[in-house]
């Protein structure tokens, strides 16, 4: 006797992974469009920077732009320029929940580069650690904070000891250590 499958596990047919390949494309097209924005604005912003300081950024973000629009362009072939916009439309107005978490998830990534920027490394994980433990994966108390006391401590050990590299304190410690930040 042959073991039956649920309905849940049965094999899709080809008409249902058109829906779950159109909005994987359009995350990739949605990704990669959001990508070549924060290169490009990266790239502009060395331009400000004293020569010297900008040849590791351009030698970087040259090669990753040019990467990018030719995946742009390789996407766009795939399925015309026509379906790709309206997947990334409906992406981009909240139709698709899985670029919905991915949003959020940048969100969070930039809330959490703020924090470093303010108050140091330490304090910027400690953040992003808990919320992601908590918050967003809706662990208890304990185990969040258990998480993220032990991945901080684990950074600390790395850098601060093993390999006596100090990381970034953040703005608030400079100013507080005499630095003119502000």
């Amino acid at each position: 006797m042959t073991p039956v499958e649920p309905a849940s596990l049965a094999p899709l047919k080809d008409k249902d992974y058109a829906p779950i390949l159109a909005n994987r494309h359009a995350l990739e097209v949605c990704v990669v469009l959001v990508s070549i924005a924060l290169i490009l604005g990266a790239f502009l912003e060395a331009f400000s920077y004293e020569f010297v300081s900008s040849r590791t950024p351009f030698v970087i973000m040259v090669p990753l732009l040019t990467l990018l629009v030719i995946q742009l362009v390789r996407l766009l072939k795939v399925r015309g320029p026509a379906q790709v916009s309206g997947c990334v439309a409906a992406a981009f107005n909240g139709k698709v929940p899985a670029f919905n978490k991915k949003i959020n998830l940048l969100i969070w990534f930039s809330v959490m580069l703020f924090v470093i920027v303010l108050g140091g490394h330490y304090a910027g994980l400690t953040v992003f650690v808990f919320v992601m433990t908590w918050f967003l994966s809706k662990e208890r108390l304990a185990v969040s904070l258990a998480v993220t006391l032990g991945t901080v401590v684990a950074i600390f050990l790395v850098f601060e000891l093993g390999f006596d590299i100090d990381l970034y304190r953040g703005m608030i410690f400079r100013h507080l250590a005499g630095y003119r930040v502000f």
